[in-house]
C-alpha cells in the first residue's frame, strides 16, 4: 500500500504512530512536542484517547533527530493548510452546509466572497475564508494511494454500490441458520436488484458451512423492518467498513466518507465514532484486517461490474 513520503503502512514503520492518529489528535500531538519536547508525554497523557498521542510522541523522540525534524515540518504544513490537499477527491455535497446554506462551512456567501476578486488583496482574508469554507474537511490520499487508502478515491456511485453489495453479502451470511420462510421474506424486501444475489449468496454460504456468528441480529433486525432496501443493505456495509477503517487509524474513516454522499458519509463516521480526537482503535478486526479489506474488495465485482480499486 503506496502512501505520502511521510506514512508507512497502518502500525508499520517509525512514522506510522504520527500518520495514523486521527487529525485532531495528530495535531495535539505535533503541539505537544514542538512546545514540549520530551515532555510531550505528560501533556498527552492528560487528553481523552491521547495513549496514542503518548506513543506517537514516543516513536519520534526513538527515531533520528533529522527524521523527526522533518516528519514534524511535514505534519506543520499539512495542519496548517487552509485547503486540503485532495480536494478534488472530496464529494460536493460536503462543500455545502447541510441544508446547503446557512453561516456554516457551507455558507453561499464564503464561496461567492471566493470566487470575487476581493480576497486576493489580502492573502489573510483569503486564508481566513478558506478555513471557513474547508475547515471541516480532512485531506484525502492522492491520486497513486493503494490499498485501503485508494478507497477514498473510487467513484462515489461505486463506492455506494459496493458498500451496498457488502452489506447484502453480510446480510446472507447471517442468515445461514434462518428458516426458510424468513430468507423468502428477506430476498422478497430486497426486489428484483438484490433478491437473485441474495439467494446465491446464501446457498454458497451455506454450502461452504459458513458460522452466522453475531451476525444473525441482521436477520432479525432486517425482518422486523418495514423494508429491506439498497438504502438498508448500504448501512449494514457502512457499519461493518466502519471498523475496518476505524482499525487502520488516521483519517481514513473521514476520508472515504468524504468521498460518498454526505447522508452516507455522515452515517459512516458516526458509526465508526471517529468524530473525536480519540486515537483508539477497535479491536473487532484486528489480525482479520487484510480478510476484511479482501472482502469489501471482492464487492467492487458485484458492484455493477466495476473494477477492484487495488
Amino acid at each position: 500500500m503506496s502512501r505520502d513520503d511521510n506514512r508507512d503502512g497502518p502500525g508499520d514503520g517509525p512514522s506510522a504512530g504520527l500518520a495514523d492518529l486521527p487529525v485532531e489528535l495528530r495535531a495535539a500531538t505535533v503541539a505537544a512536542v514542538l512546545h514540549a519536547g520530551s515532555a510531550a508525554s505528560r501533556v498527552l497523557a492528560r487528553i481523552d484517547g491521547g495513549a496514542a498521542g503518548v506513543a506517537a510522541a514516543g516513536a519520534l523522540f526513538a527515531g533520528e533527530r533529522d527524521r523527526r525534524a522533518a516528519l514534524l515540518a511535514a505534519a506543520v504544513v499539512e495542519l496548517r493548510a487552509p485547503v486540503p490537499r485532495g480536494l478534488d477527491a472530496v464529494h460536493e455535497e460536503w462543500l455545502r452546509g447541510p441544508d446547503g446554506e446557512g453561516a456554516g462551512p457551507g455558507d453561499p456567501r464564503v464561496a461567492a466572497a471566493l470566487a470575487s476578486d476581493a480576497p486576493s488583496a489580502d492573502p489573510a482574508v483569503r486564508t481566513w475564508l478558506e478555513r471557513r469554507r474547508y475547515g471541516h474537511l480532512v485531506a484525502m490520499p492522492g491520486i497513486d494511494a493503494r490499498g485501503i487508502d485508494a478507497l477514498a478515491r473510487v467513484e462515489p456511485q461505486v463506492l455506494v454500490q459496493a458498500i451496498a453489495v457488502w452489506g447484502r453479502r453480510t446480510l446472507a451470511t447471517a442468515s445461514v441458520a434462518a428458516p426458510h420462510e424468513h430468507i423468502a421474506q428477506l430476498a422478497a424486501r430486497l426486489g428484483d436488484r438484490h433478491a437473485a444475489s441474495f439467494i446465491a449468496e446464501v446457498a454458497a454460504a451455506v454450502a461452504a458451512a459458513a458460522e452466522p456468528g453475531p451476525g444473525a441480529r441482521l436477520v432479525h433486525r432486517a425482518l422486523a423492518g418495514a423494508a429491506v432496501s439498497s438504502r438498508g443493505l448500504a448501512s449494514i456495509g457502512l457499519e461493518r467498513l466502519a471498523v475496518l477503517l476505524r482499525s487502520c487509524g488516521g483519517d481514513r474513516v473521514r476520508q472515504v466518507a468524504q468521498r460518498l454522499p454526505r447522508e452516507l458519509g455522515a452515517e459512516l463516521i458516526a458509526r465508526s465514532g471517529a468524530g473525536g480526537a480519540s486515537g483508539e482503535r477497535p479491536a473487532a478486526v484486528g489480525a482479520d484486517r487484510d480478510a476484511e479489506l479482501s472482502s469489501f474488495l471482492e464487492c467492487f465485482g458485484g458492484a455493477s461490474g466495476s473494477e477492484q480499486p487495488v
